[in-house]
Formats: C-alpha cells, structure tokens, sequence
C-alpha cells in the first residue's frame, strides 16, 4: 500500500518564524517558574534549539516526523544547556 506523504512546503520567512518562537518562549519561562528549568534559562533559544531539528527532518525528508523526535529534539537542547 503507497505511503502518503504530505506535500513539501518551502520553510516560511525569517519573520515568521521568529513569530513563532515569541509565541512559544512563554511554556519555558513558566517551566523556569515551576522549576523545571534553571533561573537565566535563555527561552528564546531554548525554542530555537528543541524546533531545529524538528524543522531540518521535514525540510530533508518531507515525511512526518516519527513519534521520537519531539523527545530526541527536547533532550538535544536539554543535554546541550
């Protein structure tokens, strides 16, 4: 039975993306404030690293992302603070 795979998108304009990542700082500012992430913690960058690889495997393969990734992408940024 054929694979669908969902059709390639060029990846969306420097702006948007920083867009996004304003968007989503706020879930690791509140995980600084629940503790589960260090005082200091740089939330912008923290969404830039878990999103990268995320963003780079749809971009080279143009398949979904197996259900690992999001974990694997989560413990990088993790492992690399």
């Amino acid at each position: 039975m054929p694979v669908s795979v969902p059709p390639f998108r060029l990846p969306e304009p420097a702006s948007s993306w920083d867009m996004r990542v304003k968007e989503w700082a706020p879930c690791v500012r509140q995980a600084v404030d629940r503790g589960e992430a260090a005082e200091g913690t740089d939330a912008h960058e923290v969404i830039r690293a878990v999103s990268a690889p995320l963003c780079h495997g749809l971009l080279t393969t143009g398949e979904r992302l197996p259900v690992h990734a999001a974990t694997s992408a989560c413990t990088g940024a993790y492992l690399r603070g």
